[in-house]
C-alpha cells in the first residue's frame, strides 16, 4: 500500500468537495520538482574515473571521426572547474523544470508525517493500492520507486550517465534527516510548472 497525508479545508462545505473529488474523480497529483520542500533535492555529485576518461575518448572519437588525439587533448583540456559547474548547474535546473513528482509513503503511522502534511494532525490519509502505477505506463517516461536516504549525495557521471540513470540517481536520494517520511516516489518527464494530475480508478483507492 502507498499513503498520502492530505490537508483539509476548514469550510464544511469545501472539505466535503475535497473528500468527493478524492473518492469519486481520484487523481495522482505531480507537482514540479522546483517547489519540493528540501533545498537539497536533486543535489548530487560527480566523479570521472581513468575508465571513464577512456570511455569518453571513445564517445567522442565516434562522434568526430577522422580526428587527432592531440584535437581530443586539447577538447578534454577545456573541461575546468567552470565549465564543470556550468554543467552542474545547468543539468539541476533542467531536471527542476522537466521532472514531476508525485511524493507518497510507505507509512501510515508516523505522527510526524501528520503533523506536517495533513494539517497538523486535522486531515486525512488516503490508502493507494500500487495497482496507480498502471496508469503510468505507456503514457510517460517516468519511474516510482522508495527514496533512499544516505548522508551523501549519488555520484552522477555527466558523460556518461543516460538520463534515465540521472532520473533514478538524483530523484531517489534524500539526506538521513528525513527518513522518517519513508518516501515513494513517482516520476515523470513533462515540461512546465503545472502540475499534472494522472486519473486513476476508483478501485486503485482501498
Amino acid at each position: 500500500m502507498l499513503y498520502k497525508f492530505l490537508e483539509l479545508s476548514i469550510d464544511p462545505e469545501n472539505q466535503a468537495k475535497q473528500i468527493n473529488g478524492i473518492l469519486l474523480q481520484p487523481t495522482i497529483k505531480l507537482s514540479s520538482a522546483k517547489y519540493l520542500n528540501d533545498p537539497n533535492e536533486l543535489k548530487f555529485s560527480y566523479g570521472l574515473s581513468k575508465h571513464e576518461k577512456v570511455q569518453i575518448k571513445k564517445n567522442w572519437q565516434t562522434s568526430n571521426r577522422g580526428r587527432s588525439e592531440l584535437e581530443f587533448d586539447t577538447w578534454f583540456a577545456r573541461i575546468d572547474a567552470e565549465t564543470l559547474h556550468r554543467s552542474l548547474t545547468t543539468f539541476r535546473l533542467y531536471r527542476k523544470k522537466n521532472y514531476k513528482i508525485a511524493s507518497l509513503s510507505l507509512s501510515a503511522h508516523s505522527n510526524l508525517l501528520w503533523a506536517h502534511y495533513a494539517g497538523s494532525s486535522g486531515g486525512i490519509c488516503v490508502i493507494y493500492r500500487k495497482s496507480i502505477l498502471k496508469h503510468f505506463e505507456h503514457k510517460y517516461e517516468w519511474l516510482a520507486g522508495p527514496v533512499i536516504y544516505k548522508s551523501k549525495p549519488p555520484i552522477v557521471r555527466l558523460y556518461l550517465d543516460d538520463d534515465l540513470e540521472a532520473m533514478k540517481k538524483t530523484c531517489f536520494w534524500k539526506e538521513k534527516s528525513w527518513n522518517y517520511e519513508r518516501e515513494y516516489r513517482i516520476v515523470v518527464v513533462a515540461g512546465g510548472e503545472d502540475p499534472i494530475f494522472a486519473p486513476i480508478s476508483q478501485s486503485d483507492i482501498f
